[in-house]
């Protein structure tokens, strides 16, 4: 992959439950808003995918209300 840069096509956040509680397709700027106003405080998983499928970057964030 070297010299290949890679683009993320999709965005999901999952709660602890492993529902997807919400999915964005990319846009060209490769930044997100993600509006996690309607759930619960808590954590949360994300995953970032390439267009072939596969996780290029996992994490977690917190909602705080």
């Amino acid at each position: 992959m070297k010299g290949e840069q890679l683009k993320a096509n999709n965005v999901e956040v999952y709660n602890m439950l492993g529902e997807k509680v919400y999915s964005q397709l990319a846009i060209d700027s490769g930044q997100w808003t993600i509006d996690l106003g309607n759930q619960p405080a808590g954590i949360y998983l994300y995953r970032i995918i390439d267009s072939k499928g596969a996780a290029i970057a996992t994490g977690k964030l917190t909602v705080e209300k």
